[in-house]
C-alpha cells in the first residue's frame, strides 16, 4: 500500500464500512491524505541539497535561521553550510563550531587558540594547509565568522600553512576593520 493512494475506507473494519458517517468521513479525508503524502517528498529536503537551485539555498538558509550564511558564497559553499547548519547550530560558539565552519570554507582548518601560538587572551586564528581555497575564501570566511563565534573572543585571522619538503612556508590573512586583508609570509 501507497501512502499517495491509501482507501481510508478499506482500512476500516467491515462493520464500518457501511456505516455513513465513517464512508462521508473517509471520502473527506481522502484529498487531505493524498496531499500529505505529496508534500511528505518535500520534507525530505536536506537530503536533497545537492539537488537544489541556489535561490531555493538561499530560502533554505533562511527558514533554517543560518545566520553565517552568505548569499555571495559559491554554490559548494553554500550547500556544505547547510548541510552543516544544525552541527555548528548545536555547538555555537565553541572553537569546534569554527573549526566546522572553516572546514566547509577550506576543505580543511584547525582552529588555533591564544595559548597555542603565544597571542593575547581570548585570541584564536584558523589554520589551514589548503592554500588554493584558504586564498580565495579566507576574506570571505573572516566576513562571516563574528556570527559563529562567541562575543569574547577576538579572530586574529586565516594562517594558510604549506610546508614544502624540509621547507615551511607561513602565510597569515588578518580581516581589519576597515575590512582589507594584510598578507604576511614568513619562511622557516
Amino acid at each position: 500500500m501507497r501512502l499517495n493512494d491509501v482507501d481510508l475506507l478499506a482500512l476500516q473494519p467491515l462493520f464500518m464500512q457501511c456505516d455513513p458517517t465513517t464512508i462521508a468521513l473517509c471520502q473527506a479525508l481522502q484529498p487531505i491524505m493524498r496531499d500529505a503524502a505529496r508534500e511528505t517528498r518535500s520534507a525530505l529536503i536536506i537530503p536533497a541539497v545537492d539537488t537544489l537551485t541556489e535561490a531555493a539555498l538561499d530560502e533554505l538558509a533562511d527558514e533554517l535561521h543560518v545566520i553565517w550564511y552568505d548569499y555571495d558564497a559559491p554554490i559548494d559553499i553554500k550547500r556544505a553550510v547547510i548541510k552543516a547548519s544544525d552541527l555548528v547550530h548545536m555547538a555555537m560558539g565553541t572553537p569546534g563550531a569554527i573549526e566546522r565552519v572553516g572546514v566547509q570554507f577550506f576543505g580543511d582548518a584547525l582552529v588555533e587558540e591564544w595559548w597555542e601560538y603565544d597571542a593575547e587572551p581570548y585570541h584564536f586564528r584558523v589554520s589551514t594547509r589548503n592554500i588554493a581555497k584558504g586564498s580565495r575564501n579566507a576574506a570571505l570566511f573572516a566576513k562571516i565568522i563574528n556570527d559563529v563565534k562567541n562575543v569574547r573572543s577576538v579572530f586574529d585571522g586565516v594562517f594558510l600553512d604549506a610546508r614544502v619538503g624540509t621547507v615551511s612556508i607561513n602565510a597569515a590573512a588578518v580581516m581589519q576593520i576597515a575590512e582589507f586583508i594584510n598578507m604576511g609570509m614568513e619562511v622557516a
